[in-house]
């Protein structure tokens, strides 16, 4: 892997910042925002205008996930708070370009951009990721972030038509139950 310098992290930061800031304005600059659009504008300032973590009642761990197949609800009973971390970033993908085999989708490779160059609370915060397997991208970013945080993958069944695909899923889910509780004790 190769390593980034103290510059390279510093241009890296200006860019991604520049970049969620400019989104922000654009989208304020149109006016009437409907109230439900603030906390997610609010978390695009925070996260990755102001690089600040999430909040979180003090002492709360964080479980980063990478789709909407992973429960929220699991991880709220647990006592940790879900943070939703399928995204992109230009800026991440051209670090993480350099990191993982070509055929990987952009998601994967701005995931490991992010990881490398360690800058967004939001994911070095994380003390533990769930990915749920839905792709062979999706399996090769688990086996790449299992090297930086604790990681539990989700096997996803291709097809909820059959009873036995719904039945493997539940299955699935009650796996991550013990580990999750583990995490937050």
């Amino acid at each position: 892997m190769p390593e980034y310098s103290l510059r390279q992290r510093e241009l890296f930061v200006q860019k991604s910042t520049r970049v969620a800031a400019s989104y922000l304005r654009r989208t304020e600059e149109l006016g009437d925002i409907p109230q439900a659009m603030k906390p997610f504008l609010d978390v695009l300032r925070r996260g990755f205008v102001d690089l600040e973590d999430v909040s979180r009642s003090q002492g709360m761990k964080t479980v980063g996930t990478y789709c909407v197949m992973v429960p929220s609800e699991l991880i709220w009973a647990a006592g940790a708070m879900p943070v939703r971390l399928c995204s992109g970033s230009y800026t991440a993908y051209t670090i993480g370009d350099d990191l993982v085999p070509r055929d990987a989708c952009p998601l994967v490779k701005s995931v490991m951009g992010f990881g490398e160059i360690e800058v967004s609370p939001l994911y070095s915060n994380c003390s533990l990721m769930v990915i749920p397997v839905t792709c062979d991208c999706k399996k090769k970013l688990a086996g790449m972030l299992e090297r930086l945080k604790p990681t539990v993958t989700l096997h996803v069944p291709s097809s909820k038509e059959r009873d036995a695909d719904m039945e493997e899923y539940v299955r699935e889910l009650y796996r991550l139950i013990p580990i999750l509780e583990e995490v937050t004790g």
